[in-house]
């Protein structure tokens, strides 16, 4: 029985355990699936990213923009101050020591005419000791200033060969002026009559000086002057290129921080970036600064040039010439056979100096006297050229015209001498052209001729200090626009990035 129970137990627990597999069998099992990765919408995804990179994108041109404006502001002052120290140090010395180096040539030849004229007179003693103190006076000039010349022409093949000639023809003369004076010496020479073989061995003197080292010596005022006249032109136009690149750049790195700013506007919903804001704006300032420096700067050259060193050419060339043209006085006493070369000469060059059209010889003391009186009328009347000529055109600076009227006033009534002293000798009188011509009295040539060589450095110094302040104005501009520069550059970066990394922080 229990055998029986135990069967039937079995056969159910299988029965069941086969309905089971059945059911197993006829429900199928769903495939594993692995939980799907988090999708974001596609339109999120993509801006997420690019934002952040366009941001860095932005910041790197603008930084590249803002320090290439930075350097081409700063090269600006840079350049412009070493022409200021080239114009300073090397071009108008040139021509200082040029111009003084011809006119202490030519002085010198005068005096030993002058020397050669007094002969061995006892009453013009003291004028021949004067003149023989000069001639030394001059020779240490010529010295000074050859030394000078040579240290400031530099690389200046025009000069540098002008200088050799110089440099050739000088103790040749110094030695054919020393003959001359020490043969009328040992001749016992008298005033207005010198000993034939001194005349000759100044003959010899004078015109090597008139023929080599007079000419050697303009070409190297020439010279100097248009080394001096080609860096301004070269300075001038380089300064308006700058300015004109610095405007077209300084454009485009406001245009790319107006961008920059409109975008991060758009994308952050804000208003303004205020460090990008200030970047901007100091950008302008550093625009601002190099434009108006440059325009500046172009104005005070014109300044030192034109307005004040021009006329510094001017009258310095005009005392030489004048120096050369007194020089002809002596030597038309001291050789009547060459008084009408001589006189023709101080003609020449009397025009230089003021020049009358349609005047001559016999005409040019009166002639120049009326053009005086006619400027003094009217000061816009102007009837002379020349240098003087040159001058009355360029009057600019407080006390100049005083000045120049000055040496004009001279100059008529140094002519008015030389015409009476000519007179004198036509007539016989050397004796009394000689004094005239040598006096420093009062009314006499010497004295006339003082007073307008005294009005003509007046003059020169006042456009040499005018020359100086115009340096020292763009040298100091340049300073502080150098400074302004770069501060405003390296802020302006500092901001730049600090307004763009704000705004990346937000996507950590």
């Amino acid at each position: 029985m229990a055998e029986t129970i135990t069967t039937a137990g079995r056969r159910v627990t299988e029965a069941a355990t086969q309905t089971r597999t059945r059911a197993s069998a006829k429900v199928p099992t769903p495939p594993s699936r692995t939980p799907a990765p988090s999708r974001q919408p596609r339109a999120t995804r993509p801006r997420r990213r690019s934002v952040p990179a366009t941001l860095r994108a932005a910041l790197t041109v603008v930084l590249a923009l803002v320090i290439a404006l930075g350097a081409l502001c700063a090269a600006i002052p840079a350049h412009t101050s070493g022409s200021w120290t080239g114009i300073q140090q090397r071009l108008a010395p040139q021509v200082r020591h040029a111009s003084g180096l011809y006119l202490a040539l030519t002085d010198m030849d005068a005096e030993t005419a002058n020397i050669l004229v007094f002969g061995n007179a006892t009453d013009l003693a003291g004028a021949r000791a004067q003149a023989r103190k000069l001639y030394a006076q001059d020779r240490d000039s010529v010295s000074t200033e050859l030394q000078g010349a040579t240290r400031s022409a530099g690389s200046d093949a025009a000069a540098q060969n002008a200088l050799v000639g110089i440099l050739d023809g000088l103790g040749q003369y110094e030695e054919l002026a020393s003959r001359a004076t020490s043969l009328n010496d040992q001749a016992g020479a008298p005033a207005g009559h010198p000993a034939p073989a001194a005349l000759t061995a100044y003959r010899q003197a004078t015109d090597l000086m008139r023929d080599s080292l007079l000419p050697a010596a303009n070409k190297l005022i020439n010279a100097n002057n248009a080394s001096f006249t080609a860096t301004y032109d070269d300075e001038r136009g380089l300064l308006s290129d700058l300015r004109w690149a610095a405007l077209g750049l300084g454009l485009l790195t406001l245009g790319a921080l107006v961008a920059l700013q409109v975008f991060i506007t758009g994308r952050f919903r804000r208003l303004v970036n205020p460090a990008l804001a200030g970047a901007t704006l100091l950008c302008a300032a550093v625009i601002g600064t190099a434009v108006t420096m440059s325009g500046d700067e172009q104005h005070q050259l014109g300044i030192a040039r034109h307005d004040a060193f021009d006329s510094v050419v001017a009258l310095s060339a005009a005392r030489a010439v004048g120096y050369d043209a007194n020089a002809d006085e002596s030597r038309n006493l001291l050789d009547a056979q060459r008084s009408g070369q001589y006189s023709d000469a101080f003609f020449v060059k009397s025009q230089e100096i003021a020049k009358i059209d349609g005047s001559g010889p016999a005409t040019y003391s009166s002639d120049v006297a009326a053009a005086r009186q006619a400027y003094l009328a009217d000061h816009n009347d102007v009837r002379f050229g020349g240098y003087l000529g040159t001058e009355f055109r360029n009057i600019t600076f407080p006390g100049e015209g005083s000045a120049a009227e000055r040496a004009l006033s001279a100059w008529v009534d140094y002519e008015h001498v030389d015409h009476t002293t000519r007179e004198y000798v036509a007539a016989g009188r050397l004796d009394q052209a000689i004094r005239l011509n040598t006096s420093w009295a009062r009314g006499g040539s010497n004295y006339t001729f003082q007073q307008w060589d005294d009005a003509m450095k007046d003059d020169i110094a006042i456009n040499d200090h005018a020359f100086a302040d115009a340096v020292s104005s763009g040298q100091s501009e340049l300073d502080s626009s150098l400074v302004l520069v770069i501060a405003g550059t390296a802020v302006a970066l500092a901001l730049a990035a600090v307004g763009v990394r704000l705004r990346l922080r937000e996507f950590r």
